[in-house]
Order: C-alpha cells, then structure tokens, then sequence
C-alpha cells in the first residue's frame, strides 16, 4: 500500500488563486473546499480526483459567489450532508449544498445593522440543523438549518464582551450545549434549546483549544501558559466540576509557542494528540493514564532544521506537514505506537493539511500548489487466466497464467484504477486526476497489447465493466420529483454511446426518490447491480448477450444491509454474494441464505470472488487466510468448506479448482486444494455436489463415483477428507475402511463411543492430515479438554493455554513446563509455567538439580530467592529443599542456616543431634516450646522432639520421657519407664495416657504382687490406678485409708458425674466403705461432704442417717446440695421423704426459697406458700399464687396480703373470689 501525490494543477481556475485553507467534507462522499484569493475571496470545490464535482452547473447562481475586495474568514462542513457554511471578512454568510444531483447556494439575509463583523469561529452541531458563529467581537449567533430551502434562520443572539478563542459543541443527556473559550480565560456554556448563555470557568490565562472527552463526559482545555485543564461535565445540570491541571511542556527554544493543532485521537482512552509551533514532534498525551510519548516528525540530525506546520489525523491515520517541504505520513499501531509509513516531498513548506473521510490527504504549499495525497492498493484485475497488475505508479504489466508470458506497459500519467474485460482480451486504465480512460486490446495469442483506444466514460464513482466491445456504467438522475436510472453502453469499435433507461420497480416512501449506484460486476454474461433506493438495498441481475440490457431478476431488497464491503456474481449467474463486516450473504432467485464470519476486530475482509468453473464455490480473502465456502441456496447451505492461511503480502486474483491464484507483488503464487487434485472436473462436481448435500445416500455416491471410474485409493483419501469437511463421520469411516486402515478405524470408533460424533471426527480429521479443520471441530463441540489435548499434542502450546478450562489449566502448564524442560534455553520459561501450575516448590528444584552445572548456583538462587508471589509454606519447602542440597554435599553450616530460615525443625533438630550438640538442640525446643504458638510450627515440632528423645533415650531416659510426652510418643515413653524401671513415671503415665487394660497390667504387676518396688510408689498413683482399671471400691478404701482426700474427692465427682450422664449405670458403695468413712469422719470433720456422697452412692444407706449427718454438722441446705441428693436418690424409692426432710431442714435455716420449692416439686402448694410468706416477698407470693391455681393458695395469699396493707385491693379480691369466699370477713393469717 502506498500514498501517492497528485498535483491538481489541471484545473485552470487554480493555480493563479492564493489558496487559503482546505477541508474535506465529513460525509461518505469526499468533496475538497478550498479557500481562494485573488482580489476576490470565494470557495472551490475539488472532488478526489482533483476534478470538480459534476454536480456543479455553470449557472452563476448556483456556484459560491466571489466577494470583492473580502476574504473568506471561515467555513465548514455539515457533518451529516453536503452542505458548506461559509462567512468572509465582510461578515456576510450563506450556506453551499448539493443534493440530488444540483448545487444551490443561498445567503443569509440579515439587516445591515444586525449583521456580524468578521466572523472567526463557527461550528455545525452534531446533528447537523444548527449552526452557530461567532465574530472578532463576541457577537454570537445561533442558526437554524432548514435542509428544504437551504436557509440559515437566526434563532438565538448574544453578545460578550471578550473574545472568544475556540468553540465546542457538546451533547449531554439529549441536550446540545456550546462551550466558548475566550482570550480572557473565561469559559461560557450556551444551552441551544433556550439559548441562555453563562460563564462557567474561569483561568487565569486565555484559552487556546478546547477538547471533549465523552467516555469520561469531561471538557478539556488548553491555555495559553501550556496548562491542560480537565473539567467534569454534569448530565444533570450545568455544573462544571475540576478534575486536574497539567503543566505541558515544550522545547526550551519555543517559551512562547503557539499552538498549531490539538485533537481528540481515541476517545476510547482520551487520547489526545498537541503539537506547538516551530517544534519536530507531535506529542501524545494519554488523559486517562497521564501516559505520554512524542511522533517524531524531523530528526535533529537532519542538515537543515525544519518544523511542523499542519497535522491531521482520521481512522488511524495521521500526517504533519512540515516547513522544509516534507509530509510525513503515520498509521497507528496499538496504543502510543505510531509506524510512520511514507514521506513525501512537495514544493514549498506546508501550510495547510485536511484528511478525508477516504483517507486522502490534502495540502496546500507556501508556493500556491494543492496536493492530493491517495493511499493507493496495488491495482490488479483478472478474467480468463489473464491478470493485468500495476508494479509501480505508471508501470502495468499482463501476465497470462497459462502460458506463463509477461508483456509489460508504460503510460504518461499514475494509474488509478484497471480493468478487464469479460472475455480476457480488452482492458483498462483509469488515470488519475483525468475523466480519460485508455483502452488497450491483447491479440489472438495473448503475446502483444495494442492501444486500442481512450475515451471520456461516464460513469458514478469510478464503476464501470468491460462486455466484449462494450463499456457498462449508470447514469444516475435524482431530480426533485422523479429520480432516473440508466445505463450506459459505450461501443469501443464506433465509440458512440447508448442510454437505456431501466425501471427500477420500486415504491419510493415518499415522493422524492434518492439514487445511489452501490456496486457492480460482471461475470460472463450477467451484469450484477447494486443500488441505494432512499437509503435502502436493492439488487438487479441483466444478461448482456445483445446490445440492449436484459433484467434477468431483480429488484431483490437487501434491508438487513447497511453497508456492502464486496458483492460478486458466480460464474452462471444464479446466485449472487454480497459481504458486510462480518455477514456473508448468498442470493438466488429471492432466495437469500445468511452465515456470520469469524472476523475479529483488528482483521479486515480483503477480497470475494467466486470460482472461474464451479458456480458454487466461493473465496473470501481475509488479511492472513482464505475462506472458501460452498453455497446451495435450493438446499439452504453455506458450507466451510476449507481455510488456507497466507501470507499478508499476498492478495487473492481468482480460484479455478482446484487452484487458488495469490499474486505477490507482480509473481503469480498457486495454492492447491489437495483434495481435489487430479480429480477429473465430473468428479470433482460429484464431490462437491456431495458436500453440499443435506442428506446423503452413501450408496449412491459410491455408485456415481464407481461410474467414473476413479476408485482408486486417492479417490478415497479425498473423499474421507471431504466427508470430515461435511462432518459425516459415517461416510468417514467408511471411506477409512475402503483405504484398509483398521487402526484409525478403531480408534474413531472407539473414540465415537466415548466422546461422541464430533470429536470422533476431529480425530479422523487428524489422521488425514486435516489440522484445521480438527481444530475447528473441536471448538465448534465446546470440548475444551479435547481442543487443549489437540493443541498439546501439535505444540501448540500458547493455543492450548488459552484454550483449556479453569479446572484443567494448570495440568497444561505443568505439560508445558515438561515440554521447555528438554531444552536447557527454555528453563526461565519452564519455571514460570511450573509456578503456574502450582508445583514449583517440588519440580522446579528438582529439574535445576539435574541440569545445574553450575555447582548449584542456579539451584541456590532459585531456592533462596525472596519472591512476593511465593506463599510462606512454598518458600519454607524450597529453603528446606537447599538444605538438604547442602546436607548431601557436607556443607552442615549453610545446612543448618537453611533448616532454621525454613523452620524445619526436625531436620535441624536432627542434624544438630547427627553431630554432637545435643545441648543446642535441647535449647532450641525449649525456646520453640516457650515461644511458639504457631499452629504452622507445630508438625515439625512435634518431629524434633520425638527425634531427640530417641537421641537421648539411652543418655538420659528420663529426659528423654520428657521429649517423648510432648510429642506426641506416649508408648515411647512407657517402654522407656518399663526399660529402666521407673515405676512411679510408668503409673503416671497409664494414669494420664493409658487404657483400662493396661491399668490392670500395672496393678498386677507392681502392686497386688508386692514387687520391690512397691514401697516406692506414691499413694496417690496408687488410688488413681485402681480407679483407672475400674476397681472402684479398691480405689476409695485406699483413699480412706492412706487419707488422700484430694485424690477420693476427685473419683467421688466423678462417679457423681457419670451418674448424672448416664442414670442406668449402676454404682454401688460397699457398706464396709462407708462405715470406714464414718469412722474417719470422727476424727476428721472436713470429710464431711465425702461421707455424704458416699451414703448417697450406697444403695442400702438409712436416709435419717443422712439427715442426721446434715443436722448434727450443720449442713446448709443449697440448691448445689439439693440437686446431687435428688439425682443420686431417685432411683431408690425414697425420694420424697428426702426431699421433704432437706425441705425442713431448709425451713429451719431460713432458706425459704429453697424450702418452698422442695415442697412445690413434691405437691405440698400449702406448705410453699407458707415458705414463701416468710421470705416476705410479697411479690413472690402473688406470682406463686397466680402460678399454683389452688383455692387453698388462693386463701392463704389474700390473708397474707391483708395483714400487711396491701394496697391493691383488686389482687386481694380477685384472690379471694378464686379461693370461693364470697363474704369479705377478716380472717387472719395462720
């Protein structure tokens, strides 16, 4: 792709006119204004071809007045239509517009006294029907539009007293407002719906340039002391809000520098482009990540200093103009990358630049030149295995496929466009800036061109098609109440031209009718249209066999169509393609059938075309592969049928199959379809016919193709890779089978049985070589699993990470890691992936140390190195990982280092042990047992001790207990009692750890058999052994006895609370026990509580006997007491007169409370209350009174109540009633 300039000199009234400034016109249709000057100042209007507009008549009234004496001051397209605002010096206004098919041009009617002076800013809002403009004096004006007369009607006026700088139109939640910057520093907001006007900021010096960014609703302001202002926008009210302020700075030369240009880039990111005068660079400012560079447009190094003049930017395109004659020209990349792409010289330094909505640039010079810059494709066209192919701005060559034969041809003036005719023998050559076009005819042998002619075609945009001798193009007329469409046929032999009028056989909506030719092809005899009826699609066939054009179907709507990419007809004319962004649309008959294409964003459709001999294949050309498609429109059916990938240089010229032809620069490049190679043109339609088939009878496929006669085991293999293309796995296999492949047989069967169809397919798609179209297949199953397998299997590595799943995403990394391990440049690469996938702590240092040469260095960095992403447990494995490195290579020092900055404590424990400073390590887990209370630290601990009590079992076994126990080693440490005959430790240790058995082994051992070293036991261990191996009565005779009390309250509480737990066991204190208890009791009064809870376990004790004890020891009566009685007794049928006796007992140590609810609990309500009276608590009395619901109650309450004053006499009344007294005599209290 190149840019190439055009001098638009053969306009005569140009080159004499100072050029002022140019600008392009915004919509689809590309039109130049350029302001002149020669004593009067006017507009010209150039079209991309440096031609004027044919709209343009020579009626001086149509045409855009010249003003004498006055230049233009300022003027600007309408954003949605071909309408130019334009104002002079003198303050005089109108509005140019062309529309169907004429130019009119009408002023503005002011009264002189209201007219503005020197208009210096004016600007359309977005919708296009209000104008506003602005003078040297602060006059600002609000125009309404009116599109049907082309009239500018004032709607709003104002006046300020402050120049204004720069505008700005904004629409904010439905509602236009206009920003005006002033020299001043002030900011004022106009709303356009009622025109009010106010100032909203206020700077401390005047504006420059004013900015939108939309993503972010804010307003961006330049000032003069190179400040970048942003202020938030409310869409709710008027509220100007400051964000930021942002010095810019600038080179140290240019302290004043003015500003030449500042423009929004990408609202996406607020990315804003400024250059300052006199300076080399355009510098890129980032609004939303304060990210900056600079496009460096003059290096410094350069033997003469120049400095930007003009930029411009559309679409990813920009260009600067420079002062030493130079434009330099740049594509965007990604982000702040810029690639510059071209720079072109000029004469003189550049004053002004203007890129179009087409991407054409142009510039006006210092010398008076207007220049048209046009990025340009290389240009090729292709019919009958003839290609015609521009290789330089005024070189073409011919080059014929079959014969392999080049002619090449030199023309006076670059080459804009070429053509070639349908029967591969007349081509031609569009020229640049001229309406002429050349004619050229190759002989009967293709071997010589000959100049065949040049004539003036009229023709819209540039669309015209060679038939034989004939040129076809349309005429379009849209006059204001019926719009014509023509077309015209030009005989190249008698150049006379013909017209034949064609009814478009469509209703207009309304009674204007706007015509638009969209596209052409011509394709044999069948001549495709495409025209935009008021902005809607339709479709037209002719057959071009005679003179006179044939409609052949049509008109056929396109209305899910708002823009045509490409649209081509097949080689019959029976079915027609049309490509949007991303729609394939395939039409035959009315009939249209539509697939989505798999474009991304960054990838563009570069080309369509349908097979030279197979009416149903089509190509489509994307930037880095082909699509080819088979289309049925009788059967609804757009196949995939195959996707070859490409270089990017390579451009697609024509598909005869089964050859795709690629051209590189001027070298034709053949693809073939390999499996269609060598296949006979009836074979390969059964084939195809085949593919295309909805459903297919397998036997009468092999029938037609045992017909042909080329079964053969080619034949086979590319039937199989068809039948994968058509995803019939059946057919598939049958065709593997008839190959004698038993082994791929198997595993698609087997694979069908566990998967399904579609990956079976993909699977048998992988043995016949097909990768693509098993990767295909595989994404169109949704399998992700199976696609990752496919890509690993491939070493597509990259493809099955992004691929896999969640759940199995780290498996991948980890195969991939295992795949970069095999080669040593790969190990950075294999570490990151072994931490992705989670196992770096155990492959990572085990990889290094099979292939570190180093001595351990790379090991040793790797595991001693602190990274943040590491967890606190992954980096202690890793430490420990380089300790026992250092260990197996005798370094104990940096060993023991590592050990403890893991905290692996058994291994230090262990090595410390290993040589001799057992001291160190006895220290160590006595700080770590004091210290630690980290969950993380005990396992390790835990290790350490039972390591050094094993270490020091045979230094000091008592010690050793003392590791054992902590750690968990219990029968260690028993073994060790048991070894070195510490009874006393050993009992303590079956007392706290062991079981009941072994409780009875010690008692048999060391204590009923009088061993030795019976005296030596403590009389505690020997009560808690009994107890323990379940000899109750053993255990409390031996209390008593030896008077461990301590040890006998213990196993008493106990009992209690098992009995509590579980009331169907079964205890039973012997009645020697408790007579020994009495007899103790004598001399020792403390044990009271004792013998009393062993009376309560003895089934058979007198319950006076227990009254007595309470009576004569003075027992109180509590709840505590209460409750272990009432549990303990329950079961022995005496319950209640226990009860009731601690119930009087209770009343006569005046716990009341605790009396009364004895008496509750055992139905004596009389008795409660009477207990409660005493208490006093009259409000106890009445709460019992109300609770117990007995009349006798009742009485009792209500006379207790009035010998002390009650003053509720309700209560006392309602007491009574309930109790049945009807008469209120005094009664007094018993």
């Amino acid at each position: 792709m190149t840019f190439r300039p055009l001098i638009a000199t053969n306009y005569s009234v140009l080159k004499p006119l100072q050029k002022e400034s140019v600008s392009w016109s915004q919509t689809d249709r590309s039109i130049l204004a350029i302001s002149v000057y020669s004593g009067d100042g006017t507009i010209i209007l150039l079209n991309e071809d440096g031609l004027q507009p044919i709209e343009l008549s020579q009626k001086e009234s149509d045409l855009i007045p010249l003003k004498s004496g006055v230049k233009v001051s300022c003027f600007q397209w309408n954003p949605n239509m071909l309408s130019l605002a334009v104002s002079w010096e003198s303050g005089e206004l109108g509005v140019y517009s062309i529309k169907n098919s004429k130019a009119v041009w009408n002023e503005s009617n002011l009264k002189t006294y209201n007219r503005q002076k020197t208009v210096v800013c004016m600007q359309w809002l977005s919708d296009g029907l209000s104008l506003f403009t602005v003078d040297i004096s602060g006059k600002i004006i609000m125009w309404e539009f009116d599109e049907m007369s082309n009239l500018l009607l004032e709607k709003h006026n104002h006046q300020i007293s402050d120049q204004i700088s720069d505008t700005l139109s904004v629409k904010l939640n439905q509602i236009q407002f206009v920003y005006f910057g002033s020299n001043s520093g002030s900011i004022y907001q106009m709303n356009e719906s009622t025109g009010t006007i106010s100032d909203v900021v206020a700077l401390e010096s005047g504006v420059k340039k004013l900015l939108y960014y939309s993503k972010r609703n804010r307003l961006i302001i330049i000032t003069e002391s190179m400040l970048l202002c942003q202020y938030s926008l409310s869409t709710t009210s008027s509220d100007v809000n400051e964000v930021s302020k942002v010095k810019l700075s600038t080179s140290g030369r240019n302290i004043t520098s003015d500003i030449i240009t500042a423009m929004m880039i990408d609202d996406s990111v607020g990315l804003i482009a400024i250059c300052f005068s006199g300076e080399r660079v355009v510098r890129l400012w980032q609004l939303e990540s304060g990210n900056n560079a600079a496009v460096i447009v003059a290096e410094s190094a350069e033997s003469h200093w120049a400095g930007v003049t003009s930029v411009g930017y559309w679409t990813n395109l920009m260009a600067a103009g420079t002062s030493n004659n130079h434009i330099i020209i740049w594509k965007r990349s990604s982000g702040l990358e810029f690639n510059r792409v071209s720079q072109i010289q000029v004469k003189g330094s550049v004053k002004q630049l203007s890129i179009s909505k087409n991407r054409q640039i142009a510039c006006i010079t210092s010398i008076n030149d207007i220049y048209l810059i046009t990025e340009q494709n290389m240009c090729f066209s292709y019919n009958k295995q003839i290609v015609v192919i521009q290789n330089g701005s005024k070189q073409v060559k011919v080059k014929n496929i079959d014969t392999n034969s080049t002619q090449e041809l030199i023309v006076e003036i670059p080459v804009r466009n070429m053509y070639m005719g349908s029967d591969g023998k007349i081509f031609a050559i569009k020229l640049s800036g001229s309406k002429r076009v050349d004619f050229y005819r190759l002989n009967a042998s293709n071997d010589v061109i000959d100049s065949y002619c040049s004539a003036n075609i009229r023709e819209t945009d540039n669309m015209f098609v060679i038939h034989n001798e004939i040129v076809w193009s349309c005429l379009i007329d849209n006059n204001q109440q019926n719009a014509k469409f023509s077309l015209l046929s030009y005989n190249l032999e008698t150049n006379t031209e013909d017209s034949h009028q064609i009814d478009l056989l469509v209703n207009a909506d309304n009674s204007i009718m706007q015509i638009k030719v969209i596209a052409l092809d011509l394709n044999g005899d069948s001549f495709l249209v495409i025209l935009s009826v008021n902005k809607k699609l339709f479709l037209y066939v002719f057959k071009l066999n005679t003179s006179k054009p044939i409609l052949k179907s049509g008109p056929t709507g396109l209305n899910h169509y708002k823009k045509i990419i490409f649209a081509k007809i097949n080689c019959d004319g029976t079915m027609i393609a049309c490509v949007d962004h991303n729609l394939l649309t395939i039409i035959s008959d009315n009939k249209i059938i539509k697939h989505n294409i798999d474009v991304n964003s960054e990838e563009e459709i570069c080309g369509l075309l349908w097979a030279d001999n197979e009416s149903s294949m089509l190509c489509l050309s994307l930037q880095y592969v082909i699509d080819i498609y088979l289309c049925n429109v009788n059967e609804q059916v757009i196949k995939h049928y195959n996707q070859i990938e490409i270089d990017i240089n390579l451009k697609l010229i024509a598909l005869k199959v089964p050859i795709i032809y690629l051209l590189r620069s001027d070298e034709i490049v053949k693809q073939e379809l390999p499996e269609l190679e060598g296949l006979s043109e009836e074979t390969v339609s059964v084939l195809l016919d085949f593919l295309m088939a909805k459903n297919i009878d397998i036997n009468h496929l092999i029938k037609k193709v045992n017909q042909i006669g080329e079964n053969n085991h080619k034949l086979w293999k590319n039937l199989a890779k068809l039948s994968v293309k058509s995803r019939d796995i059946d057919m598939g296999l049958y065709c593997i089978s008839k190959l004698q492949n038993a082994r791929v047989v198997r595993d698609v069967r087997q694979e069908l049985q566990e998967s399904g169809r579609e990956v079976a397919c993909a699977l048998l798609a992988m043995n016949l070589g097909l990768h693509l179209d098993a990767e295909e297949i595989l994404k169109e199953c949704n399998n992700p699993l199976k696609l990752a397998k496919y890509y690993q299997n491939r070493n597509e590595w990259q493809k099955a990470i992004k691929s896999v799943d969640r759940v199995n995403q780290k498996t991948v990394y980890y195969n991939y890691a295992k795949h970069l391990e095999q080669n040593e440049s790969n190990i950075k690469e294999a570490i990151k992936y072994y931490e992705l996938s989670g196992t770096h702590v155990f492959e990572v240092p085990r990889m290094l140390f099979e292939i570190d040469s180093t001595g351990g260095s790379m090991l040793k960095d790797y595991c001693l190195s602190d990274k943040s992403n590491y967890t606190e447990k992954d980096s202690a494995y890793l430490i420990k990982w380089w300790g026992q490195y250092c260990e197996s290579q005798g370094d104990i020092n940096h060993a023991l280092n590592a050990y403890e900055k893991a905290k692996d404590y058994y291994n230090l424990v262990r090595l410390l042990c290993y040589t001799g400073e057992s001291e160190k390590a006895k220290n160590l887990i006595n700080v770590l047992t004091n210290d630690s209370n980290s969950e993380e630290t005990i396992p390790t601990l835990e290790a350490a001790m039972l390591h050094l009590g094993r270490h020091l079992e045979s230094i000091n076994p008592i010690e050793s207990i003392n590791y054992y126990l902590p750690s968990g080693a219990i029968k260690h440490a028993i073994r060790v009692c048991k070894t070195n005959n510490l009874i006393n430790e050993l009992i303590k240790l079956t007392i706290t750890y062991g079981n009941q058995e072994e409780a009875k082994d010690i008692v048999n051992t060391y204590i009923d058999s009088n061993s030795d070293g019976f005296s030596e036991i403590n009389d505690d261990y020997i009560v808690q052994i009994y107890y323990k191996c379940g000899q109750q009565d053993r255990a409390i005779e031996m209390a008593l006895k030896t008077r461990t009390w301590t040890q006998l309250r213990n196993i008493l509480s106990d009992l209690m609370s098992k009995l509590n737990l579980d009331h169907n066991i079964d205890i039973n204190i012997n009645e020697s026990i408790v007579n020994l208890a009495l007899d103790a009791l004598k001399t020792d009064s403390e044990i009271i509580d004792i013998v009393i809870d062993l009376l309560l376990l003895n089934k058979n004790s007198d319950p006076s006997l227990l009254e007595q004890l309470i009576s004569d020891h003075n027992i109180e009566i509590n709840e505590k007491l209460v409750d272990k009685v009432e549990k303990v007794i329950k079961n022995k049928g005496q319950t209640q007169q226990v009860m009731l006796s601690l119930a009087d007992m209770a009343l006569q140590q005046g716990n009341c409370l605790i009396a009364a609810k004895l008496y509750n609990n055992h139905g004596l309500r009389t008795n409660a209350i009477k207990a409660l009276i005493r208490t006093g608590l009259t409000d106890k009395v009445i709460s019992y009174a109300n609770i117990a619901r007995d009349k006798s109650v009742y009485k009792i309450a209500a006379n207790y109540l009035k010998t002390i004053d009650f003053n509720e006499d309700s209560v006392i009344d309602n007491f009574l009633k309930k109790a049945g007294i009807t008469n209120n005599k005094s009664e007094t209290f018993d």
